[in-house]
């Protein structure tokens, strides 16, 4: 994943699951995350442009991610 990444952070699924406040874990594999409040906490430097950032959640097999970054570009081997 690339893109002008401005954090990261990583969770094992489990873990996740029991976090307080996530709403939501039903949606697909890959997720933009609207209104996200983790993104509008962020103290940012001012010279940052917020909005052009978005939260990105992925989920895998065992672990989850949560990118906040202007875009995304995914390859996989498969």
């Amino acid at each position: 994943m690339g893109g002008r990444v401005l954090a990261f952070f990583a969770c094992e699924l489990d873990t996740y699951e029991n976090m307080a406040e996530l709403g939501h874990l039903d949606h697909s594999s890959f997720d933009l995350v609207e209104n996200s409040s983790w993104l509008e906490s962020l103290p940012v430097r001012e010279d940052f442009d917020k909005d052009i950032y978005q939260h990105y959640r992925l989920f895998t097999y065992d672990d989850v991610y949560n990118i906040i970054a202007v875009s995304y570009k995914f390859e996989a081997d498969v």
